[in-house]
């Protein structure tokens, strides 16, 4: 599950943040002028069990995080708090393609990044259904066939194995 949270503030524009992160952190500005953040650590259920939507220690991270990254927010109270699930494939990358039904297509593994991902894959599938060829449509992840994740516990045990690397990583690169 990823999380995300709102905050009011006065900020009028958010400069980029380039960081090479695994867990990566977002932030964009809504319509009123409060800051919307999400990303970070990310909770990892065990077999059909998907209610991990409400984790206290990922928000308190993304809290954390945002007034380490703006300082002046330290005092700011978080107005929302709110999370969802993840789709990761096995190999990390996404997949888009049809489900057999030509009038279906699915759009899987953004992989935490689909806050970005979705617009692009909105105008691949635009293209798909519309049965156009570009370059968009010849992207590697259109209709490849993903690799299936294993059954649980190794699923399981595999995924925290997978998200504790990527958290060291991204606490090595931090310093």
């Amino acid at each position: 599950m990823t999380s995300f949270l709102t905050c009011s503030c006065e900020i009028h524009s958010i400069p980029s943040i380039p960081r090479e992160r695994n867990l990566v952190h977002y932030y964009r500005l809504t319509k009123d002028n409060r800051l919307l953040m999400g990303g970070g650590d990310v909770s990892v259920g065990f077999g059909r069990k998907m209610n991990y939507d409400e984790n206290e220690r990922i928000f308190n991270e993304l809290k954390d995080y945002v007034k380490k990254v703006f300082p002046v927010l330290k005092d700011v109270k978080f107005t929302h708090q709110w999370g969802g699930p993840v789709s990761v494939p096995i190999d990390m990358a996404p997949a888009i393609g049809k489900i057999g039904d030509d009038r279906a297509y699915y759009s899987l593994g953004c992989v935490g990044h689909g806050v970005s991902l979705t617009i692009l894959n909105g105008k691949l599938l635009a293209e798909l259904l519309l049965e156009r060829k570009s370059e968009l449509t010849e992207i590697f992840f259109v209709n490849r066939k993903t690799i299936p994740w294993p059954p649980e516990p190794i699923r399981f045990g595999i995924s925290h194995l997978i998200r504790g690397y990527m958290r060291l990583e991204d606490k090595i690169l931090d310093r």
